[in-house]
């Protein structure tokens, strides 16, 4: 595997127990928020309230609904994912004293409502990049539609071949979102009194250039999220080593310390009487 997740596990090994229950709660909840959506898709279609093609329709009147269940399970599950976060951080190393003890002395509802709205952001930023994307690749589809069965219409094929180029190249921007949503929860733990815009912005800055080691990582761990035993213990390891990730950039940007003899070597005499 990678070496952060290498490293992460090495920095976890003293801490299994701890690393286990909380790649349970993780495991759990994720587990409650699918089949809870889940349950409310059948349920909403049992009812009629939403047709099996509603994705593809105009507005009708249960976007209201699935608007506020999105809300109220982003609210629900910040807490959470923060507090394990935050425990990852504890136990990895990524996290010094400072941090701890802010966070420490910090209410939890202060905490949490500043969590949520960042969270919030973030995923309405993901949601936004998508948007390019998906608008070329139905302006190639209608194009598309429109071509003649029976004649020379090399013009159209070009316009959807280079509409499609263009879309597949849009995705790049929600996939760097993606990447930047990794590292939220430790930007966030690292400052948690700043503003959401100046976390996003850290986030982004701890990910540049890392979307490829990111996705990479998250798809070599597939294989060990489909046991519930091998996900527990894989869990902890990936989010610690996203954190772990995030410390080695913020390393590699600060600039080296300068003292006041910063270029000049000093050179020890020997004195004789």
């Amino acid at each position: 595997m990678n070496r952060l997740l290498h490293e992460s596990a090495r920095r976890l090994k003293p801490y299994r127990r701890s690393a286990a229950v909380i790649g349970c709660a993780r495991l759990i909840l994720t587990l409650i928020c699918l089949l809870a959506s889940i349950w409310a898709q059948r349920e909403l279609q049992r009812a009629g309230i939403l047709p099996s093609n509603a994705l593809f329709e105009l507005l009708n009147r249960s976007d209201l609904f699935l608007v506020g269940s999105l809300l109220t399970a982003l609210a629900a599950c910040t807490p959470l994912r923060m507090q394990t976060a935050w425990q990852i951080g504890r136990l990895a190393g990524t996290l010094d004293g400072n941090d701890l003890g802010f966070l420490a002395q910090s209410d939890s509802l202060w905490l949490w409502s500043r969590a949520i709205g960042t969270r919030l952001l973030m995923q309405l930023l993901i949601v936004l990049s998508a948007v390019p994307s998906l608008l070329l690749g139905t302006v190639a589809k209608c194009v598309w539609l429109t071509i003649p069965p029976e004649q020379d219409s090399l013009l159209q094929l070009m316009t959807v071949l280079h509409l499609g180029f263009l879309a597949f190249a849009a995705i790049l921007l929600p996939l760097k979102c993606f990447a930047a949503s990794t590292a939220l929860p430790f930007c966030f733990l690292k400052a948690p009194h700043e503003s959401a815009f100046r976390i996003l912005r850290s986030a982004f800055q701890d990910t540049r250039g890392q979307t490829a080691g990111i996705l990479l990582n998250r798809i070599l761990t597939i294989p060990f999220m489909i046991l519930p035993f091998t996900a527990v213990r894989i869990i902890p390891i990936l989010l610690a080593s996203e954190q772990l990730r995030c410390v080695i950039a913020r390393r590699h940007r600060e600039p080296p310390l300068r003292t006041p003899f910063s270029g000049f070597e000093l050179h020890a005499y020997d004195a004789t009487i």
